[in-house]
């Protein structure tokens, strides 16, 4: 935070997706996906200084993922 000048300092936050499809055959398709917010597990403030909400710390590293199954 930049407390002479009343704001936080800027960021940049990486974010990575991927997913695959498993297979896909005539009446059932299966696919999966991985997610990584954050990457570089760096926290962060924001909103700093404001009257109405104060200030909010960003979230570290969070790892996320889906088995996706669709049946026609």
């Amino acid at each position: 935070m930049d407390f002479e000048r009343g704001r936080v300092r800027p960021r940049t936050v990486l974010n990575f997706s991927a997913g695959v499809n498993l297979f896909k055959k005539d009446k059932v398709t299966c696919s999966v996906q991985l997610d990584v917010l954050n990457l570089a597990d760096k926290l962060f403030a924001y909103n700093f200084g404001n009257p109405f909400e104060g200030t909010h710390f960003g979230y570290g590293r969070r790892w996320g993922g889906g088995l996706k199954i669709e049946l026609r």
